[in-house]
């Protein structure tokens, strides 16, 4: 990684409050959608922007007022040697979902919140988390 891009990624984790980090950086693409009573987060790190390592964070949960009880999250294999990167490119978040004593009919969409911090080297982000719709 070249000096320079390491410094303005310095920068931001330092001084996240400036407005430059939320509004002009994106480090991931995520979508959420639901398979066979599970729910799969796809997440891909966005290329040129930042490369996560095995400390990176990532995990998701449902709105609580949703009609449904989420699982264990089942999370791809990290690396035994801690100088590996863990997180590349694309993986899959997924954990089973089951629904409460509920209405089926009131229960048509759910809300996915993902949590996530990227981590390389010395430098960690701040930690930041998006919500998504899933229409059943």
């Amino acid at each position: 990684m070249s000096f320079y891009k390491r410094l303005l990624l310095f920068l931001l984790a330092a001084f996240p409050f400036t407005g430059v980090y939320a509004a002009e950086t994106s480090y991931i693409e995520w979508e959420a959608i639901s398979a066979d009573n599970a729910i799969e987060v796809n997440i891909h790190i966005v290329d040129g922007y930042y490369q996560s390592d095995y400390r990176s964070l990532f995990y998701f949960e449902i709105e609580e007022n949703s009609c449904y009880i989420l699982g264990d999250i089942d999370y791809p294999e990290i690396p035994d040697d801690s100088s590996a990167k863990g997180f590349e490119g694309s993986f899959t978040l997924s954990a089973p979902f089951h629904l409460l004593n509920t209405e089926i009919s009131d229960c048509e969409s759910m809300g996915v919140t993902l949590h996530y911090q990227l981590c390389m080297g010395d430098l960690c982000l701040m930690p930041e988390y998006e919500t998504r719709i899933i229409e059943f």
